[in-house]
């Protein structure tokens, strides 16, 4: 029976096996409550410093998400508190959604090998499952991707249906900055499609949710988006994810080339072939669905030509859906052969699946990936003694505010210099004493080398060369520095 039932439903099978895996890795992430990272602890100091109203306005920090995102999140937080978990609730039940609708999606409008390559994609792809379980918005982006793509391919008659979709629609870019080349490309797609179709209530249709979702848009940006533009530090950080004059330079093909593999993890060169000749299969054998998805790309790049958005990784994770929908166009070619296109599709699910599973799995075994620092601030917090001193090293002053849980952050003195003062108090004590700093910076290491120094040479005005021994304790991109003076006792190590 249960081979019978493999044979005949064997769509539906591979399409919820991918459901389950794909929810099954944002779950075991997002249940490992891992300690938030720098950006991450950036965006949170904004939703515990500030208060609904005061959302509206610029964040602080040089950090920028969508208001309707903050404000949920803000909800969360005064119902439960300003855990992590709490903070990154919203992006594991965005990321989670996205997987399970854009797998509706794929039964109700794909072709069969279309709907399982773009699921699989998008339920294994190690970028998508690492964002569902971050504190920033990318998950959001992509959910609000798959939302527009379903109301757009709809299109409801029925006027009932129309506005619910059309207030959908409207939301969106309040939810999601980079909604609006969404919109604005499917739009344009599906315009063009119904025009050459002549089909003109269609076109009225698919224009009328276009300019609701563009006039929601300009609303939006003329009250605060466009005030984030006069933050000349955050603007300045993205100017290299631009594409710049001449358009045809070798520098813009590598940085579309970079994000094309970003997305798909094939060999680069592979990659752009294979989105080139898939997308004229596409255009010649499923165009309703084909040049929507292209349109939303190239509105995409000239964004970043217009240097109003930026091509960057974590930044087009929204274009997932409609990359993966293109590429999967080489399995309409194998739509009449349906035992070669249903192997096709299972090696096309295992491949993708391998793919990216030593990256999900490495995530799993060593989940926080980018900063330990609340184990951090726990090591120090169960080693240290009375009288021992700590030194936090910025951004550690503002990861401190967060954690603020931990007595040592209120003890702790912000090392933004090496000025004798500071370092004095401790060493003229003869006191041990903790540094802690991030790890993945050059500036933050060179720092600490002149720490060393500077204490070994007033160490040297105290006491001699042997005054103190150094113990270096290292995180995951988080490291610690214990200055311990060889006359004390054995203590805290």
């Amino acid at each position: 029976m249960l081979q019978r039932l493999i044979k005949q439903r064997w769509f539906e099978v591979l399409l919820s096996t991918v459901v389950a895996i794909g929810l099954m890795w944002r779950l075991c992430f997002y249940f490992w409550d891992v300690s938030l990272w720098h950006d991450e602890l950036l965006l949170a100091l904004n939703i515990v410093e500030r208060g609904p109203i005061e959302l509206m306005g610029l964040l602080d920090y040089n950090q920028a998400a969508p208001l309707l995102f903050l404000l949920v999140v803000e909800c969360f937080t005064l119902l439960f508190g300003d855990a992590e978990w709490v903070l990154r609730l919203l992006p594991c039940l965005s990321g989670c959604m996205a997987v399970v609708w854009m797998a509706y999606f794929g039964w109700k409008y794909l072709d069969r090998g279309v709907a399982l390559f773009a699921c699989g994609l998008i339920a294994f792809a190690n970028p998508l499952t690492m964002y569902t379980v971050q504190f920033k918005q990318y998950s959001g982006d992509l959910l609000a991707s798959v939302i527009a793509l379903h109301l757009f391919t709809l299109v409801p008659k029925s006027s009932r249906r129309g506005v619910a979709c059309a207030l959908l629609i409207m939301l969106l870019p309040w939810f999601s900055f980079s909604s609006i080349f969404v919109i604005a490309g499917l739009t344009g797609g599906y315009g063009l499609f119904y025009f050459f179709q002549k089909d003109r209530d269609q076109v009225v249709r698919v224009a009328t949710l276009g300019l609701v979702g563009g006039l929601s848009f300009i609303v939006y940006y003329y009250f605060l988006i466009r005030p984030m533009s006069a933050n000349q530090e955050l603007v300045d950080f993205w100017q290299d994810f631009y594409f710049w004059e001449p358009w045809l330079s070798g520098r813009n093909y590598q940085l579309f080339q970079a994000g094309m593999f970003y997305i798909v993890k094939i060999h680069s060169v592979g990659t752009m072939l294979m989105l080139f000749v898939a997308a004229l299969i596409g255009l010649w054998k499923q165009p309703k669905i084909t040049l929507p998805c292209l349109m939303v790309l190239l509105v995409t790049v000239v964004a970043s030509a217009m240097h109003k958005y930026p091509f960057c990784e974590r930044l087009i994770v929204f274009l997932f859906p409609f990359v993966a929908i293109v590429l999967g166009q080489w399995f309409v070619l194998l739509a009449r052969m349906e035992r070669v296109t249903r192997l096709l599709a299972a090696l096309t699910v295992i491949g993708l699946f391998l793919i990216h599973y030593p990256k999900n799995w490495k995530y799993l075994l060593n989940s926080p990936v980018y900063q330990e620092v609340r184990e951090s601030f726990s090591y120090v917090e169960e080693n240290r003694v009375a009288g021992d001193h700590v030194y936090l090293v910025p951004p550690f002053d503002r990861m401190g505010i967060y954690y603020d849980d931990y007595t040592l952050v209120s003890d702790a003195s912000v090392l933004g210099s090496l000025s004798d003062g500071l370092l004095l108090k401790s060493i003229s004590q003869n006191a041990p004493f903790w540094v802690l700093s991030e790890a993945r910076r050059a500036d933050q290491s060179e720092f600490l080398i002149q720490v060393v120094d500077r204490v070994e040479a007033l160490a040297e005005e105290f006491g001699g060369d042997d005054h103190y021994d150094l113990f270096y304790i290292e995180f995951e991109r988080t490291m610690l520095l214990y200055f311990k003076p060889k006359s004390a006792q054995e203590g805290s190590l």
